[in-house]
């Protein structure tokens, strides 16, 4: 331990180590300090705090860990005070993630905060990546399976009259 991380309370001349989640900077503190949110301290006597990194963020001051992102969520940067839900149209499948996914073609993602990706449903299509929905086969068309990126045209001598059919 540095002697940096040791603080002096008013009226001691005995030094004390820095707690977990406080540090002590300078030489002659009377005080410790605790870790900034974004940061945090795991062990006693630490003269400088530990920014976050990037898939983990740290919410309030004085904490000894950092927080991993959730599935569903992302931290894309270091030293970070929350995690990000991923946005409609993509998605986070693991924890401790510093992107979030876009949506394949076929698939797409409603929500926000989502883990998955959802397959169009027969009768459905997906055409773009990063969709946060699904297209209904219009009329003269049809979609016979899940996860599809385009409709299909009737074929000669027959005729679909209705939007979504399989």
């Amino acid at each position: 331990m540095s002697v940096a991380a040791l603080y002096y309370p008013p009226g001691s001349t005995i030094g004390v180590a820095a707690s977990v989640g406080y540090y002590v900077a300078s030489t002659g503190a009377t005080a410790q300090t605790p870790a900034d949110a974004g940061y945090y301290v795991a062990t006693t006597g630490a003269s400088a705090q530990t920014q976050a990194s990037g898939g983990y963020y740290v919410a309030t001051t004085g904490a000894s860990a950092q927080t991993q992102a959730s599935a569903g969520y992302y931290v894309p940067s270091t030293g970070a005070t929350a995690q990000t839900p991923a946005p409609v149209g993509r998605y986070v499948s693991s924890a401790g993630r510093t992107t979030n996914t876009r949506a394949s073609a076929g698939y797409y993602v409603p929500t926000t905060g989502a883990t998955a990706q959802t397959p169009a449903a027969a009768g459905y299509y997906v055409a773009t990546t990063g969709a946060s929905a699904q297209t209904q086969a219009s009329a003269g068309y049809y979609v016979s399976s899940t996860g599809a990126t385009a409709q299909t045209t009737a074929d000669a001598g027959y005729y679909v009259a209705t939007a979504g059919a399989t």
